[in-house]
């Protein structure tokens, strides 16, 4: 009669996690390999730190070079952007009759004339900044009021006050009818700062640097006007 004896069950180590996984292996080798295996993981993680000394500045040198010549195109920009909207703002001057020593309703014409010339000098520079393609074209009329404006200001020319006043004037490309928010209306174009010598007869203009647009000369410019504009 044949009799099976019971064999021991074979017995295998659980499934290491991912991090229990090197010393698992490690108790797997025998101790000759497990001697050799130290050692290259010695040497392995002292060429780690070698080129870490060696990589890293240079990389960090690289990154500044880097940075640096963003930089210097960046400054180049900025020094472009700014030299052309000097350019955009140099002042333009003109002249016209002069109300000279005349007081009163005798100063009025040559007062409302410097300005009307004032104002077509304005409408011409805007459409020739349309016509090269640095303003948007339309530009039909232009309107001039007292700087800083003020709420039933007299016109400038009306204000025999002043025998020199700044004004602000808007190149109109477009009337915005009343609603609700306005009584008035309110116009959208370029703005331009003007200074007159009523007495003399002269007038210089800046164009404003800033993006043109319904209550745009009430925003800061980009660019500070000129002096000779009353800046």
């Amino acid at each position: 009669m044949m009799v099976t004896m019971p064999t021991e069950p074979e017995r295998y180590d659980p499934l290491p996690s991912l991090i229990e996984l090197p010393s698992f292996l490690l108790r797997k080798l025998s101790p000759q390999r497990r001697r050799l295996a130290w050692v290259v993981g010695v040497l392995l993680v002292a060429s780690l730190a070698a080129a870490a000394v060696l990589v890293v500045p240079q990389l960090r040198s690289d990154r500044a070079t880097r940075q640096a010549e963003v930089d210097r195109r960046n400054a180049a920009a900025y020094a472009e952007l700014k030299a052309r909207y000097a350019r955009e703002a140099q002042p333009r001057y003109g002249h016209g009759p002069a109300a000279g020593a005349r007081e009163g309703a005798a100063a009025l014409p040559a007062r409302r004339a410097l300005v009307a010339g004032l104002q077509r000098a304005v409408l011409a520079d805007a459409r020739e900044r349309a016509r090269r393609g640095e303003l948007h074209a339309g530009y039909r009329s232009v309107t001039c009021y007292g700087f800083p404006k003020r709420l039933d200001a007299p016109a400038p020319a009306e204000d025999l006050a002043h025998a020199t006043d700044v004004v602000e004037c808007i190149a109109v490309a477009r009337d915005v009818a009343p609603d609700a928010r306005t009584t008035t209306g309110s116009v959208i174009g370029q703005p331009y700062r003007a200074s007159l010598d009523f007495a003399h007869g002269r007038y210089a203009f800046c164009k404003i640097v800033q993006q043109p647009g319904e209550l745009s000369i009430q925003r800061d410019p980009v660019l500070k006007v000129p002096a000779a504009c009353g800046g």
